[in-house]
This record gives C-alpha cells, sequence and structure tokens, in this order.
C-alpha cells in the first residue's frame, strides 16, 4: 500500500491514495486488534513526552540541516526536491496539514503498533526487530522515487520505534510524528 501510495504522490500529484489505504488499514488494525487498542490508551504523560520528542525532533533537524547543508551544499537541492516529489505545496496548508496527521496517525497504528508487535520478546530481540521494522518502513517510502526519503523514514522510524518500544504506547510516537511532520512540511519548511 505504500509503494502505491508514494507512487501516486510522484506520478500522479495526489495523497489520497495513500491517505485512503492508511486510513481503511489503521482503522480494520484498530476495529480488529485488542492489542492495538491497547497501545492507544489515552495517558496524557505519553502526550506530553511525545510533544517534547516531537520538539526534539524539529530542532534536530533544522540544527542538522544547517549543519549539513554547509558540508553538502547538494542537499539543500535534493531537498527541495523532495518537497518537490511530496508535493508538499500542491495543497492549501489546511488540507495538507489534515492529510499529514490523518497519514501520521495511520503510519503509527499500521508501522509502529502492528508491525512492531507487541509481544513480550527479550529487550534484545525487541530491538532487533524493531529495527528491522524501520528498514521496512524506509523500504516502503522507496516509490517516491527520493533517496533522501528513504534515509529520513528510516532516521526517524528509528527515534519513533523507541519511543514505542520505550514507553509501550503509540500515544508518544503519533504525537511526535505529526508534529515534525507538519512543521517540517506544512508550517516551517526547510527550504
Amino acid at each position: 500500500m505504500w509503494l502505491l501510495g508514494f507512487a501516486c504522490i510522484r506520478w500522479l500529484g495526489t495523497w489520497s491514495v495513500l491517505a485512503g489505504g492508511a486510513v481503511a488499514a489503521a482503522t480494520m488494525l484498530v476495529l480488529r486488534g485488542k492489542e492495538v487498542r491497547a497501545l492507544l490508551q489515552w495517558n496524557p504523560r505519553w502526550v506530553s513526552i511525545g510533544v517534547l520528542a516531537g520538539a526534539v525532533m524539529v530542532a534536530g533537524t533544522e540544527g542538522m540541516f544547517i549543519l549539513l547543508t554547509r558540508l553538502i551544499p547538494e542537499l539543500h537541492r535534493g531537498t527541495a526536491g523532495l518537497y518537490e516529489v511530496l508535493r508538499a505545496d500542491a495543497y492549501p496548508r489546511p488540507v495538507l496539514a489534515g492529510l499529514i496527521v490523518v497519514v501520521s496517525v495511520a503510519e503509527e497504528i499500521i508501522w509502529r503498533g502492528t508491525a512492531l508487535g507487541h509481544e513480550a520478546h527479550t529487550l534484545r530481540t525487541r530491538w532487533r526487530h524493531g529495527l528491522f521494522c524501520c528498514v521496512v518502513y524506509a523500504g516502503a517510502h522507496a516509490a517516491s522515487g527520493s533517496a533522501l526519503l528513504v534515509l529520513l523514514s528510516f532516521g526517524c522510524g528509528v527515534f519513533w520505534a523507541a519511543l514505542r518500544l520505550k514507553s509501550g504506547s503509540l500515544w508518544p510516537s503519533m504525537v511526535a510524528h505529526v508534529l515534525w511532520d507538519l512543521t517540517i512540511l506544512v508550517f516551517h519548511p526547510l527550504v
């Protein structure tokens, strides 16, 4: 579904396939999986941690972007190209913000809720499985045609998986994911 969704963004210029498929899959997983519903139990503490984690991600991204573009000037052009691939400017900001919230929450339910699992493995096995899920998550973004998006997906996926594994809840990773995506794609783009 992610490969098809990103192919549609790249070739057709629409997020509708990715958003529709993500919502349908996430809804099915929540309705059918009591384990996923358990990961979604409301806890204001986890939301606060998600806000803090999202702020750290945004600050880290902006700081690293400034540093890395000085060292690798081509990164600026590559980032501009990524915004073009994602068609971030093709939608009015409120519409893009809504799509991002929907897709980000669905991604967390699918990738960090279901794919990452909730089995009581040993700590070592759980982190190894988490890393494998991050590789698959990053690969699912390959149809975008952007190697930068694949790398970013892996790095962010590791951070969000760590939040989920450490907390035992989807709230920290969902909130951090939504805040990072909204900031970097809608309200304060890097380029």
